[in-house]
Protein backbone atom coordinates (compact mmCIF):
# COMPACT_ATOMS: atom_id res chain seq x y z
CA UNK A 1 0.00 0.00 0.00
CA UNK A 2 2.71 2.36 1.09
CA UNK A 3 4.25 2.18 -2.42
CA UNK A 4 0.93 4.02 -4.40
CA UNK A 5 2.34 7.15 -2.62
CA UNK A 6 5.84 6.75 -3.17
CA UNK A 7 6.66 9.28 -5.62
CA UNK A 8 9.85 10.20 -7.26
CA UNK A 9 11.58 12.43 -9.92
CA UNK A 10 11.04 10.53 -13.55
CA UNK A 11 7.99 8.99 -12.34
CA UNK A 12 5.44 9.19 -14.98
CA UNK A 13 1.65 9.95 -13.68
CA UNK A 14 -1.80 10.12 -15.29
CA UNK A 15 -4.42 12.74 -15.07
CA UNK A 16 -7.90 12.00 -16.21
CA UNK A 17 -9.58 15.11 -16.84
CA UNK A 18 -13.02 15.00 -17.29
CA UNK A 19 -13.23 18.97 -19.03
CA UNK A 20 -10.60 17.76 -21.61
CA UNK A 21 -12.55 14.08 -22.16
CA UNK A 22 -8.12 12.87 -22.13
CA UNK A 23 -6.05 11.37 -19.81
CA UNK A 24 -2.93 13.57 -19.23
CA UNK A 25 0.27 11.88 -18.59
CA UNK A 26 2.91 13.57 -16.64
CA UNK A 27 6.12 13.40 -15.52
CA UNK A 28 7.68 14.38 -12.16
CA UNK A 29 10.94 16.45 -12.61
CA UNK A 30 11.24 17.91 -8.81
CA UNK A 31 9.61 17.48 -5.52
CA UNK A 32 9.97 20.59 -2.81
CA UNK A 33 8.43 21.53 0.04
CA UNK A 34 7.37 25.29 0.56
CA UNK A 35 6.39 27.05 3.81
CA UNK A 36 3.13 28.34 3.54
CA UNK A 37 0.64 30.50 5.20
CA UNK A 38 -1.40 27.31 6.58
CA UNK A 39 1.73 25.47 6.64
CA UNK A 40 4.38 23.49 4.81
CA UNK A 41 3.10 22.20 1.60
CA UNK A 42 5.21 19.84 -0.54
CA UNK A 43 4.98 20.64 -4.40
CA UNK A 44 5.48 18.52 -7.16
CA UNK A 45 6.35 19.99 -10.63
CA UNK A 46 5.58 17.82 -13.87
CA UNK A 47 5.47 18.07 -17.28
CA UNK A 48 3.76 16.66 -20.18
CA UNK A 49 5.92 17.45 -23.14
CA UNK A 50 3.62 20.78 -23.85
CA UNK A 51 3.38 22.26 -20.21
CA UNK A 52 5.23 22.21 -16.69
CA UNK A 53 2.82 22.77 -13.89
CA UNK A 54 3.71 22.78 -9.99
CA UNK A 55 0.91 20.63 -8.31
CA UNK A 56 0.26 20.11 -4.61
CA UNK A 57 1.26 16.70 -3.37
CA UNK A 58 -3.11 16.30 -2.86
CA UNK A 59 -3.38 16.54 -6.46
CA UNK A 60 -0.99 14.32 -7.12
CA UNK A 61 -1.89 11.54 -4.95
CA UNK A 62 -5.71 11.88 -6.83
CA UNK A 63 -3.35 10.84 -9.63
CA UNK A 64 -3.23 6.93 -11.39
CA UNK A 65 0.20 5.03 -11.62
CA UNK A 66 -0.95 3.67 -15.06
CA UNK A 67 -2.75 5.02 -18.20
CA UNK A 68 -5.36 1.93 -18.15
CA UNK A 69 -6.37 2.95 -14.35
CA UNK A 70 -7.17 6.87 -15.00
CA UNK A 71 -9.19 5.60 -18.91
CA UNK A 72 -11.36 3.47 -16.79
CA UNK A 73 -12.53 5.99 -14.07
CA UNK A 74 -12.76 8.70 -16.81
CA UNK A 75 -14.95 6.67 -18.61
CA UNK A 76 -16.96 5.89 -15.24
CA UNK A 77 -17.65 9.53 -14.87
CA UNK A 78 -18.26 9.78 -18.71
CA UNK A 79 -21.69 7.47 -18.16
Amino acid sequence: MKEKYKIQIGDILYENSKSYNKIFEWEVLDIWLEDHISGNKTIVKCSNGTWTKEFFVADILAMYRNKEEAEKVLEELEK
